[in-house]
Formats: C-alpha cells, structure tokens, sequence
C-alpha cells in the first residue's frame, strides 16, 4: 500500500517518513522476543499527508465546494506477540483506532478541518460493534461531540493501510480509481492483502446473523470473534 498510495501522498519523503518508521516498528517487534504489549502508532502531530486534491472529492462531473482539500491519517493500536518465537502474526491488546482529517487548505496555506471519523476495533467492554467507525468525538463542542460516543457504525475496513485507501478514494475520486484497478505489482499484492481480511471478516458477519438465535443486528454487535480470523492458519 505504501508504493500504490506514494504519489497522492505529500511532497518527498514528508508523508513517506511515518509509513517507513511505522513499517520499522512493526519489524522490530516482529523480531523481538517480548510478548509485552506494543504501542504501533503514527503520531498526530506528524501524520501521512495526502497532496492536496483540487476539486477531486467529487466525480468528474459534479462541482466541489470545497476547492483545495487534503487528508490526514494517524492511528493508535495497542498490539503483542502471542508467543515470542513465533515471527508471523500479532494479537491486539488494547487500543486499535484509525483517525482520518479532511482539511480545507487556503491561499494562505492555513488549514481548517472539514471532517474526521475514526475506523476502530473494540475491546471486550466496547459498547458497539466490535468492528465500528466513529465520527468526530473531538472535544465537547458542536455535533457528534467526545462525551456521547455515538454513532458507532458497523464497519468492514479494520487497518491503517485500509483507512488509507479508503481516505483516497473519498478525496480523489477518479485518480484513485484508475490507480486501484493498474494491472501492476503494487495493486495485485496490495489486493491480496486486502482480499484475504475482507474476506475473512465478511465471512465472520455471516455465520454470526445465520447463527443468531433473536434479532441478527443485535447479535452480531454483542458478538466478539476468536482469534483468528484474518489468518489462514487461523492463528492470529
């Protein structure tokens, strides 16, 4: 994803930087032998930046009111090693969230937020379904505000590089579209990463409302998978 997503993302090596230190942290603990949980993140203070997009949240055919836009991507997720010998795959432990800005940028170079939402997975005591995104819950202010955690919506796009791919496809509508469907290197492997999660999590969504015993939307937001589902050991 990072080689499909490099030419929407901001100038040389300014919003390659996290994605690198990012891809660093997660081989470190890959190599490691410590089962302690990990703080995975790309920090908010320094996210990836996308370039800007003129004029491109909307078809081609369709006016934008917003001319300049820009998005930004930082995230949070809270991961361990389930056995220190084994270099394949990660559990959570904590915290999995995916914040997403869409920012409006002036003449000026100032920079005003337009949206954010976030793509999260919750713990055991979350309230919504496991698999949910939220939409603001920034401060206490206007709609949507962080002491009323709702809506969590139900959601099927799980990890950063996910959310990334989604993010571009909202702001560059038609250029993210001819680059997802190349018939290079980069989509086909990033689209057997993909294929692989999509398809083990929609498979999960239909076994839990074919097996519902009441109603089906209430089972499967109660309902927490095992481990394993997006592993075709079915590991981790």
């Amino acid at each position: 994803m990072r080689l499909l997503a490099r030419p929407f993302l901001e100038g040389e090596g300014s919003s390659w930087a996290p994605i690198e230190q990012w891809l660093s942290d997660l081989r470190s603990l890959r190599d490691s032998r410590s089962t302690q949980a990990f703080g995975w993140s790309i920090d908010e203070r320094n996210p990836i930046r996308t370039e800007i997009s003129e004029n491109g949240y909307e078809r081609a055919d369709r006016k934008c009111k917003f001319k300049d836009v820009r998005g930004e991507l930082s995230c949070v997720w809270e991961i361990r090693k389930e056995n220190p010998r084994d270099r394949g795959f990660f559990i959570l432990a904590g915290q999995a969230s995916t914040k997403l800005k869409v920012l409006e940028v002036s003449q000026d170079g100032g920079r005003g937020l337009l949206a954010q939402w976030q793509f999260e997975v919750g713990d055991h005591q979350s309230p919504g379904c496991h698999f949910h995104v939220g939409i603001l819950q920034r401060d206490e202010s206007g709609p949507f505000p962080q002491g009323l955690s709702v809506p969590r919506l139900p959601g099927i796009l799980v990890t950063p590089m996910d959310a990334l791919e989604y993010l571009l496809g909202e702001i560059f509508q038609d250029k993210w579209e001819r680059r997802a469907v190349e018939d290079g290197e980069d989509v086909q492997v990033w689209a057997g990463c993909q294929r692989r999660r999509l398809g083990g999590l929609l498979q999960w969504y239909g076994e839990r409302i074919k097996n519902a015993g009441g109603s089906p939307w209430t089972f499967l937001k109660t309902s927490r998978p095992k481990i394993g589902i997006f592993t075709d050991e079915g590991k981790g």
